[in-house]
């Protein structure tokens, strides 16, 4: 599955991302309207995994941070 381009996670109630690790060429995520609070991973990996990543949605969710996803 790691040749995935695009993936739609909207609207799952997901509280935390994980299982991102084998998506290494994904370049569009959206997470709209979900339970997330932070945009980290724990095991399984997080937006790091996801280093082809161009374009990422993120509206409705909790967000208190955007640490994860922007560089250092």
């Amino acid at each position: 599955m790691s040749a995935r381009r695009d993936l739609d996670l909207s609207q799952n109630a997901l509280r935390a991302l994980g299982g991102l690790a084998g998506l290494s060429t994904l370049r569009e995520l959206a997470l709209d309207r979900n339970a997330l609070a932070g945009l980290t991973g724990g095991a399984g990996g997080g937006l790091g995994c996801a280093r082809a990543l161009q374009a990422l949605s993120v509206a409705g969710n909790q967000l208190t941070s955007l640490a994860g996803v922007l560089p250092p």
